[in-house]
């Protein structure tokens, strides 16, 4: 994948479920030529807040409106569809259209007036069409006249989705194959907190950890801090405002293993006065850890640059609307991921870089300890 913007008018919205969302959009190019982009939001990789905020709010949504998309664009769909991860509203459609309605314009019905299915009786026919994507992950398509195959029998479904899946896990491989040189030890975004747990013990040593608290910020479920407070002993507390949630492996692995408690969880959010909210001493915090800290990616960053305290986290959003004030050192505004992780590089000479082990975002951002 790669980090990418689109901006364009909204002309045709479709919400499957509150899971995923597809946003048709009308882009011009230099030269003038239009050309339509899908912006796809999966909501549940996305914050919590953000389908109500697509939905509801001033910041809602609606066909006709010229809207600026940040995300990412997949390999194979490069030219035509954006992984939504952000979106600024540029102008609405009700402040240029002198209250005249909008007429959406649903994506074209291509060369058949109706969407394919698995023709069984024809091997050779279905087998040169390709299977819907829509299909394959929701098992449904609003498309009219989908020029792509609805494959209805389970069978095959399970099969397409199966093979959707590997081919997508090989080419974010792919994309780290440079970092490590085809490394077997690459591991899948599900074993992320244990390789940052891994990376983060090796960096700094279990001395140091032990002898301070490491707070893990935006935490989520706490499968990080459960890496470093359960298995590993370290004081190890998750700062989010959502309720810890264990999942049903952690719940079963304390049972077991008795005595052993769940991380401390401060439902608050993290901002510059946490520490005196909770009664913190800068000096008793040793680390300040984050994976995937959203909003508070910056925040951590500037907490522990403040206070002297080593920071270790691995940016993922930008959420570069929420953030307008930020600018580089040359001026430009940080709205992909690289730009971004530069912007924070670029507030400390102490910030270092390294790539950690897994497929998806990366780039792990850490301060070391001052002698």
């Amino acid at each position: 994948m790669t980090d990418c913007q689109v901006t364009g008018q909204i002309v045709h919205m479709r919400k499957l479920s509150k899971k995923i969302m597809f946003v048709d959009i009308l882009a011009s190019s230099d030269g003038g030529h239009e050309s339509r982009k899908t912006a796809v939001f999966k909501f549940w990789t996305l914050p919590p807040d953000t389908w109500s905020r697509c939905n509801r709010g001033t910041d809602k949504l609606h066909v006709g409106d010229i809207v600026q998309f940040y995300g990412l664009s997949e390999v194979d769909d490069a030219d035509s569809m954006l992984s939504a991860q952000d979106y600024k509203i540029l102008s609405l459609w009700r402040d240029i259209s002198d209250g005249k309605p909008f007429v959406p314009i649903p994506p074209p019905s291509g060369d058949m007036p109706q969407p394919h299915e698995a023709d069984h009786g024809d091997s050779n026919r279905a087998s040169t069409i390709q299977p819907c994507k829509f299909f394959v992950n929701t098992g449904k398509c609003d498309t009219v006249g989908c020029p792509y195959r609805h494959d209805t029998c389970r069978e095959v479904l399970k099969a397409n989705r199966s093979c959707y899946v590997k081919e997508r896990l090989e080419k974010r491989v792919l994309v780290h194959e440079a970092e490590f040189e085809g490394s077997a030890d690459l591991s899948s975004a599900s074993k992320r907190s244990e390789k940052f747990a891994e990376w983060i013990v090796s960096t700094y040593g279990e001395e140091y950890l032990s002898s301070g608290i490491i707070l893990d910020v935006a935490g989520g479920r706490g499968d990080l801090a459960f890496e470093l407070a359960v298995k590993r002993g370290f004081n190890c507390q998750i700062v989010d405002p959502r309720p810890q949630k264990l999942k049903r492996w952690q719940q079963k692995y304390l049972k077991k293993n008795v005595g052993v408690t769940a991380p401390v969880h401060h439902t608050k959010m993290f901002n510059k006065d946490f520490l005196l909210s909770v009664g913190l001493q800068p000096q008793q915090v040793h680390l300040i850890i984050g994976m995937h800290p959203d909003e508070a990616t910056e925040v951590i960053v500037d907490t522990g640059l403040h206070h002297a305290i080593p920071v270790s986290l691995v940016p993922c959003c930008v959420f570069s609307a929420n953030f307008p004030h930020r600018r580089l050192a040359n001026g430009d505004v940080p709205r992909s991921l690289p730009q971004f992780i530069e912007y924070l590089k670029e507030k400390s000479v102490l910030i270092q870089h390294q790539s950690l082990p897994f497929v998806g975002r990366n780039t792990v951002l850490y301060t070391l300890p001052l002698p």
